[in-house]
Formats: structure tokens, sequence, C-alpha cells
């Protein structure tokens, strides 16, 4: 197995002038054969094999073979030419050598293995471990007291605040023993974790069984990736919430870690002040005693959710859900209560 090669297919961008990076089959494929490489960089698989290995058909890994290899018809050269697009990377190169297996002659590639990108890796997996091994040989601080900050990247004073990869918090008198490296994100209000409870809080609980922490706090964590104000989320979300038109022909509002996820949030911000003044039009139904006896029997939570997106028609006293599982939802929890008062529920539920 060739260690250079396995370092390289590894890389998300083996070639670092390709026009696009690998899609996650070609990479697999490139992965699997770097596997078995010899020192020559070069290597030899069937394609049922590996497709058995990649988990995908052989006609797939055809296809793919083809593409590391930059192969192109020529439609797609023509194609590719007239829009002035430059040529596709070679990741592999096909030998003049064979390999006779049973009845058959396998081809034998030879992987494209750029060097300075492995001499790079290897560069940086270095300093990581100068780095971490600095960092273990740190003596141990005490916090002055409680909630004080101690960092673990400088030797500065014990209410030093790490600016490179957040800070963590020890408890009075208490050694602090971590050697590695500080949470990416400080745990507390301005954490995605804490951003992720404070959108969970403000959703309808209608949406509660639709959604959990972790999810949003990986739609969160994902966005913050991209260079996102991490405080902005949570007053847009509740923007979302109060504009009701935006949810879509469903009538329904969209799970927080799906708004959050697709980027749709962003259009919502710097619009939580306006939302303010749409929340209580927007959660009142209609009627208000038909609104106040069944909060009485079901709570605000459950009104806010189900009974508040309703249509009212005063004169048939007639509920209308505008969606099939609120419809369904008011007539099975809250029917005894509607009948009591003679309101019906018709409409799309």
């Amino acid at each position: 197995m060739s260690d250079a090669a396995c370092i390289w297919a590894d890389e998300e961008w083996p070639i670092p002038d390709a026009p696009k990076r690998l899609d996650p089959t070609s990479g697999s494929i490139l992965a699997k054969l770097a596997a078995i490489s010899d020192d020559d960089d070069c290597a030899w698989m069937t394609v049922p094999d590996l497709a058995k290995r990649v988990k995908c058909s052989e006609r797939t890994v055809q296809t793919r073979l083809l593409a590391l290899r930059g192969v192109e018809t020529d439609q797609e050269r023509k194609a590719r030419e007239a829009a002035g697009k430059p040529a596709p990377a070679v990741y592999l190169r096909l030998t003049e050598r064979t390999y006779r297996r049973g009845t058959r002659d396998v081809p034998i590639y030879e992987l494209m293995v750029d060097y300075d990108v492995v001499a790079k890796v290897l560069a940086r997996r270095k300093d990581g471990r100068r780095e971490r091994a600095e960092v273990a040989a740190r003596p141990a601080k005490k916090a002055r007291s409680m909630g004080a900050t101690v960092c673990t990247h400088s030797g500065e004073a014990d209410d030093a605040v790490c600016t490179r990869m957040g800070a963590t918090v020890c408890t009075p008198n208490e050694s602090h023993t971590r050697t590695g490296f500080a949470n990416a994100h400080p745990v507390g209000a301005r954490s995605p974790e804490g951003e992720a409870k404070a959108v969970l809080a403000a959703c309808p609980t209608g949406l509660l069984v639709r959604t959990s922490v972790r999810e949003i706090e990986a739609a969160i964590r994902s966005e913050v990736k991209r260079g996102v104000d991490l405080a902005a989320i949570a007053p847009a979300w509740a923007a979302y919430l109060a504009t009701p038109k935006a949810w879509g022909a469903s009538g329904d509002a969209m799970a927080p870690h799906n708004l959050i996820s697709s980027g749709r949030w962003e259009t919502f911000v710097g619009k939580a002040s306006a939302a303010k003044g749409l929340a209580r039009a927007r959660t009142a139904f209609a009627c208000a005693k038909v609104r106040a006896a069944v909060m009485a029997a079901k709570g605000e939570g459950w009104v806010v959710s189900w009974l508040d997106p309703c249509g009212w028609d005063e004169a048939t006293r007639v509920i209308d859900p505008r969606f099939k599982e609120r419809g369904k939802k008011l007539r099975s929890e809250a029917g005894d209560v509607l009948k009591t008062l003679g309101v019906r529920v018709e409409g799309q539920g």
C-alpha cells in the first residue's frame, strides 16, 4: 500500500487546480484503489469488486473510472470548449500493463498523486502534533473565582479569553485539567446550543413533534461555518413564525431545522421588530368565546398551535382548519368541547 497515495486520495480536493471537487462515489473509488496501490502508485481491481466495495452498480463504476481518467466524448468536449470551461482533471492513468485474473485481463491504473498536496498534509499533521504536545506540557491553572475563564492556548493570566477556538470555564479552586483543544463554540446564550434552545422555546406546540434540539443545533452549526451571524438566527425564526404568508400553501410552518438548513431564515433577518406587532394578530382565533373554552380544556400552547391558524365563519359557526391534519386534530382532541358550543369543523379538514 502506498501511504502517499492514501493521503492524497483522502483529501477533499486531491488536485488543487481541478475545476470541481470529486463527487462521493468517485472519491470512494479513488480511495479504494489507493488503499491497494503499490510503491509505484499503481493498482488494479475488477469492476464487480469495486462496485461491491463502493456499494453502487457496475455501470456507475465504469462511468466514474472514465471520469477519473478525464475521458470525454466528442460531444462533451465540444460543449465544454464552446462554454470556455477548462479540461477535466486526471486522477487515474491507464497503463499498458494488465493483470491476468482467470480468463480476463484486468487493467492496471496509475494514480496521478500530487506530492505537493501530500507534503502539505504531512506538514499540517506535524504542526498539529507539536501544538497538542505544547498544550499538554503546560502546567494546570487554578480559577480565581466561580466562572473564571481559562484559556488552553495561551500562557497569559487565569482570566485570559482564548480568541482562537473558545474558552472553557472552571469551578473555584479546581485545577484545569483539560489538555486538548477547547470547544469550537463557548457554551452560553450565544452558542449554537443556546440558540437552538431559544429557537425551540419559541416553537408552537404543534412543531415540537417535528424537530429537536439536536437537529436545530446541527443546522445552526452548519450555518455558522458559512460565516453567518449566530445572534440573528433566533430573531429571524420568531419573525418567520409571525409571518403566516411565508408558510406556503399547506398553511403550516416549516420545521425550524429545515428552515435554517435551507437558508430561508436569512429572508427574515431584521424583521423581528415588525414581527412583534404581527404576533398577536396571528395567534388570536376570531371567536374569543370558542378560543377561551378550548384553552380551558387543552391549554394555551395547544390553542396557539392548532386552533389559532384556523378560519372562522360566525354566521354558520364553522371552523375551517385549512389543513387536513389540523382538522383531524381538532375533531379528535377538541371535538367534545366544540360540540358543546355548537361549533362544527369543516373545509379542507
